[in-house]
């Protein structure tokens, strides 16, 4: 969303996901074309209640300032990284690097199964 809103007038987003054999991480990439942050703002991006935008845009909707604090919240609680690079007038990337899980998760269903809980089993 917040690419998006940086490109009224049009541009590209390009979503890159990788996994990292060597590191056993998960890599994602965000970079947009848009109007980029400038240095005084980058600095506050994640700090809660902080937003970049002066109000609302064309739908209607500006910004709370909770989205990126909440998503370096999640990634860090995940033991990640995010970080953002941005030029202004050319636009901005936002690279997050979570570790990969070592063994595939444990399913809702076969936890209620082990628990022998018949509720939970009918989810």
């Amino acid at each position: 969303i917040n690419a998006r809103q940086a490109m009224p007038n049009g541009g590209s987003v390009l979503l890159r996901i990788s996994h990292d054999t060597e590191a056993n991480t998960v890599d994602m990439l965000v970079r947009d074309t848009g109007s980029g942050i400038p240095p005084e703002k980058l600095r506050r991006i994640f700090e809660p209640f902080f937003s970049t935008k002066d109000g609302p845009d064309a739908s209607g909707k500006g910004g709370t300032g909770l989205g990126l604090a909440t998503c370096r919240d999640i990634i860090e609680a995940h033991r990640g990284r995010i970080r953002v690079e941005s030029t202004v007038g050319k636009g901005t990337a936002f690279y997050v690097k979570l570790p990969a899980a070592t063994s595939p998760p444990v399913s809702f269903a076969a936890q209620a199964q082990t628990a022998g809980d018949l509720v939970a089993r009918a989810f």
